[in-house]
């Protein structure tokens, strides 16, 4: 069996990123502010803050994931301090409406798009860096991280209840 190349490599997890994001999109669309202050399967978080934090990661994570991908890896944020950036996240995104939150996940799953276009022929999509304190590779950042923890948050959104 064969590796895949960088640019197959790339198409698959850019398709992939692009099914997660057109679900993302849909999601944020059917919001209304009666949603927001319903309770999500996410112990203490609201719909709203659901969906904020969803708005906001691809922009967030864009810069590690740009760094891993030039061959770098990036340190293990410890809990605490992933907590207090939820927290802040959260205060700031207390009056943030749904159309914001629509146009802050586009700009940031467009930016995301780009850090893998650009790594399509460039990056060595397999090799292991020590990332998140954990082995991983561009590949495994962006399905098993990216992909995984926007599917995980949009899981919630669609089980809110009605």
């Amino acid at each position: 069996m064969t590796q895949a190349s960088g640019a197959e490599t790339a198409a698959a997890i850019r398709a992939e990123y692009e099914a997660v994001g057109a679900e993302v999109r849909a999601e944020l669309a059917k919001l209304t502010p009666a949603d927001f202050s319903k309770a999500t399967g996410n112990d203490g978080w609201t719909v709203q803050k659901v969906a904020a934090h969803l708005a906001g990661s691809p922009g967030s994570l864009s810069a590690p994931v740009r760094r891993v991908a030039s061959g770098k890896g990036f340190p293990k944020i410890p809990a605490f301090v992933l907590n207090i950036g939820n927290a802040v996240g959260s205060f700031r995104s207390r009056n943030m409406t749904a159309e914001k939150m629509a146009s802050t996940y586009e700009e940031g799953h467009r930016k995301l798009l780009g850090v893998i276009a650009d790594a399509a022929g460039t990056a060595d999509w397999e090799k292991k860096l020590g990332v998140f304190g954990e082995s991983q590779s561009l590949s495994d950042v962006l399905r098993n991280f990216v992909i995984k923890h926007e599917t995980e948050h949009l899981e919630q959104l669609k089980a809110r209840p009605a």
